[in-house]
């Protein structure tokens, strides 16, 4: 499913500014993308490392939260994708939870990104590119939003509801007041 917002110039929780949806797989190639995106993007990097998630504009702080917690297993970060590599297809295979339940979904590698300040080159609008160029951050983020209807559902979460998503544990909420 390709998620677009066409004749937007702002995505809600995205900031201001025209939102277009770019392909991972045209980055290499395309002039308009930083560099850091041409010369080192993979979908894992060098390792899955908890230094890989760096938020954007987006309130998604639960959700990274969530991903860092298991970022710490990154055998379990590898589980959730059914690739290794990014491919030229574009298409990432995801195995998250639904309703207490294993499920495989299918992303594209379409991702939300904005005119950088520069006037010159695109950057991510969702979890940004790691230091080591991995994207796997983002496209779980993706997952997420594909999972909760779009972007704009995913602002202020709960890292409840995020945790049982991506590794299908139970938990719970405890109020300590």
């Amino acid at each position: 499913m390709l998620w677009e917002e066409s004749g937007k110039s702002s995505v809600n929780g995205m900031g201001e500014g025209s939102i277009v949806f770019k392909r991972l797989s045209e980055a290499i190639a395309d002039p308009n993308f930083t560099s850091d995106f041409r010369d080192k993007m993979t979908l894992f990097g060098p390792d899955i490392r908890v230094d890989d998630i760096r938020q954007a504009s987006l309130g998604t702080c639960y959700f990274l939260a969530t991903e860092a917690a298991v970022g710490e297993f990154p055998h379990r970060v590898r589980k959730m994708f059914g690739v290794d590599h990014l491919n030229s297809a574009g298409i990432i295979p995801m195995n998250i939870w639904v309703l207490g339940r294993p499920t495989t979904i299918y992303l594209d590698d379409y991702l939300p990104m904005r005119w950088n300040g520069d006037g010159e080159t695109y950057r991510l609008v969702s979890a940004r590119l790691s230091k080591d160029g991995s994207v796997w951050a983002a496209l779980l983020e993706k997952a997420w939003a594909k999972m909760n209807g779009y972007y704009d559902h995913l602002q202020g979460g709960q890292f409840a509801e995020s945790i049982h998503f991506m590794s299908g544990s139970p938990s719970q909420k405890i109020d300590m007041g």
